[in-house]
């Protein structure tokens, strides 16, 4: 990954860049107010053309570092440990699917990357990382600018399990944020389990569709992926699973980080990790 190497190298350029256009800055101002003007012109000079110098490095940079680790390494490890593998990195991806599993409340935008149709073991699924965000439109002096919020980001997955309910189920964990706010008006029911009560909250359509599925065995299974995960969310409705999911450290699929000298093995090992855990949650059900 030589490329990804070099490209990294013109980030760091570019932030250096930036960094000593700041102190150009700064120095010059710090001149004029203590009445020093002798070469006060070199600084606010010097400062706009690191500053454009630093921006001509940047732009651009990341993105082209993210499309070349997901277009490469993370299509090749999917496309081993999954059959009839469909991926696409970036796009215009809806977001019905995230609407009709109601686990997250959702707001007036929305964005997505990374995007998983697939098989493993004879179970097709699809995956997507997501973003619930606020349109925020800011007046401006000649026009409006928009920037956008993000109030919830997370992993969206689902698939079909053999087991069929008649009812629905939502079990949140404790640390989930953004609950659904029309799931928490439900009835909600404890399990009798001491260890999956203090991780989880559940809701569901009524006592015989809860109980029938939450048994010791599967509260043992919920309980040990709420271990691998930063917060976890699910929907079961029917013989449809439904999951949104946090990691721990990192964003599914995202590189280590963008400066740190690029180390294929250990990049290699978070794919692996992130799709064991798709691997993991469908294993489960």
């Amino acid at each position: 990954m030589k490329d990804f190497n070099k490209i990294r190298i013109k980030l760091l350029i570019g932030i250096i860049f930036l960094i000593l256009s700041v102190i150009s800055f700064v120095g010059g101002i710090s001149l004029f107010f203590f009445g020093i003007f002798s070469g006060i012109y070199a600084f606010f000079i010097l400062g706009p053309v690191l500053l454009f110098a630093g921006a001509a490095f940047i732009i651009g940079k990341e993105e082209e570092l993210k499309s070349l680790y997901k277009d490469y390494l993370v299509a090749y490890e999917l496309k081993k440990g999954f059959t009839l593998i469909s991926y696409l990195s970036k796009g215009r991806f809806g977001d019905a699917k995230i609407k009709g599993s109601e686990l997250v409340e959702m707001c007036d935008s929305f964005g997505a990357e990374d995007y998983i149709k697939a098989e493993y073991e004879g179970i097709r699924f699809e995956q997507l990382d997501f973003m619930v965000q606020k349109k925020v439109d800011i007046p401006g002096r000649y026009h409006i600018h928009t920037v956008y919020l993000n109030l919830f980001k997370g992993t969206f997955l689902s698939f079909s399990m053999s087991k069929r309910i008649d009812g629905f189920i939502y079990i949140y964990s404790k640390g989930f944020k953004r609950k659904n706010s029309d799931i928490i008006r439900l009835e909600r029911y404890k399990s009798g389990y001491e260890d999956f009560d203090k991780q989880f909250v559940v809701y569901g359509s009524d006592e015989k569709t809860v109980y029938g599925f939450l048994n010791t065995k599967a509260m043992d299974r919920l309980l040990s992926l709420h271990t691998h995960f930063k917060s976890i969310a699910f929907c079961i409705r029917n013989n449809s699973v439904y999951v949104i999911y946090k990691k721990q450290s990192h964003d599914t699929f995202d590189p280590d980080s963008m400066l740190k000298r690029f180390s294929y093995s250990k990049e290699i090992e978070i794919i692996r990790r992130d799709i064991d855990d798709m691997k993991l949650i469908i294993r489960s059900f």
